[in-house]
């Protein structure tokens, strides 16, 4: 995970709280990087027979620009839409794999365009989740909420039964429909009362509203029924520490330091208890 990430690790999956939760010492360390944004939602061309050779990289990693000049090429020339759709695949793993979900699902839109199936339904619809979740700008976030939204609402079609797609689908509502996308979230609760992801989202739309008592409440119910979930324990703790419980806050940062496998995380957890002592 890229190092601009990690202001935002916590949240990456589930909501935009922006950084008012994370230590300041991490904030400013990371402040240039994460206001440095990939390519405008718009700056690509839909046009899926036009020219897709003039995508600009000027906040683009230099590394990647001949990779991807190289592949645009290739779709240009493409015989078939199932070549050129194949090649604009690649384009958004490479963007994905250096944490640029909006451009990743920018071109992954273009290959469902070209090519609609369902695995590349259930790819641009989560690629522009995850944009909207790593987005700090209120445009930006608006923007990719939409395009999540329309996505997530097709597979649900499809599916009704898929509750993690409904509860991704009820966060995109909460940017222009809090309550609408809240009751979502609850109904949720209704069918499955442990489901993982929508106790995470109600825990974490607790803390930004400031109501961390419930946030507490989520967390707990979190792990008591996913008792392994380290983004539970990193979130609890998170919250302990907003309410300055260290005796509980510490041990549940520990943890997350000792079992998660993501260094991002880790550290985040650190900068933690690095304000707690």
């Amino acid at each position: 995970m890229q190092k601009y990430q990690i202001i935002l690790v916590a949240f990456s999956c589930f909501l935009v709280l922006g950084m008012s939760f994370l230590p300041k010492s991490i904030i400013k360390q990371n402040e240039k990087k994460i206001t440095s944004t990939p390519i405008a939602p718009n700056s690509i061309s839909t046009d899926l027979n036009g020219d897709f050779s003039h995508d600009s990289f000027k906040n683009q990693k230099a590394e990647i620009v001949p990779i991807i000049n190289s592949i645009l090429t290739k779709v240009s020339s493409a015989s078939s839409n199932k070549i050129k759709a194949s090649l604009i695949d690649s384009i958004s793993i490479v963007y994905n794999s250096i944490g640029f979900s909006d451009s990743s699902a920018r071109y992954a839109e273009l290959s469902y365009k070209l090519l609609p199936n369902s695995k590349r339904l259930a790819q641009v619809a989560n690629l522009y989740y995850n944009a909207f979740s790593f987005s700090i700008s209120g445009d930006a976030s608006v923007i990719y909420a939409k395009k999540a939204s329309d996505y997530l609402s097709k597979i649900m079609i499809a599916d009704p039964k898929d509750l993690d797609t409904k509860a991704k689908y009820a966060m995109t509502l909460v940017v222009s429909a809090p309550m609408q996308g809240v009751g979502i979230l609850k109904e949720i609760l209704k069918d499955n009362p442990s489901h993982k992801l929508t106790l995470q989202n109600l825990g974490m739309l607790s803390m930004q509203s400031g109501q961390y008592d419930k946030a507490i409440d989520h967390f707990t119910n979190l792990l008591k029924n996913h008792p392994s979930s380290v983004e539970g324990k990193y979130y609890l703790g998170l919250c302990y520490y907003q309410t300055g419980e260290k005796e509980k806050s510490t041990p549940l940062l520990l943890e997350v330091q000792k079992t998660s496998k993501d260094p991002a995380l880790v550290q985040s957890a650190g900068a933690l208890l690095n304000e707690l002592n």
